[in-house]
C-alpha cells in the first residue's frame, strides 16, 4: 500500500531496463499507459514525478540489499552487480535528464 505513483515508477523503469529495443519500450509503454488510464487516471504532476521515483525506487531497493546482506547471504552482491545495478540507473537517469549533463 503506498502512493500509486510509486508502482507507475517501478514498472516503468523494470519496462526500460528489460526491453532493450527502444522502439519496443516505447510502444510496451504506450499500450500500458493506455490500459492503466481507461481504468485509473494519472495526473499529470505524477507523470512528471515517475522518471526521479523510478531511481528513488532502485537506490531504496539498493540499500535494503546491501543493510541486510548478512541475513539474506546475498552471494549475488558484488562489484558487478553494483555497477550493472547503477549502469541502469544511470542510463534510465540520463534518458530523462534527471542530473544535468552526465
Amino acid at each position: 500500500n503506498g502512493w500509486q505513483c510509486l508502482d507507475l515508477a517501478y514498472y516503468n523503469i523494470q519496462l526500460f531496463n528489460t526491453e532493450p529495443d527502444t522502439h519496443r519500450y516505447e510502444e510496451k509503454l504506450a499500450r500500458f499507459w493506455a490500459g492503466y488510464e481507461a481504468i485509473q487516471p494519472v495526473s499529470d504532476e505524477e507523470k512528471a514525478l515517475i522518471p526521479s521515483l523510478a531511481v528513488c525506487i532502485w537506490l531504496f531497493y539498493l540499500g535494503t540489499q546491501c543493510q541486510r546482506y548478512d541475513d539474506w547471504c546475498n552471494l549475488f552482491i558484488s562489484e558487478d552487480y553494483l555497477k550493472r545495478f547503477i549502469g541502469m540507473a544511470q542510463r534510465w537517469s540520463d534518458k530523462h535528464g534527471l542530473f544535468g549533463e552526465g
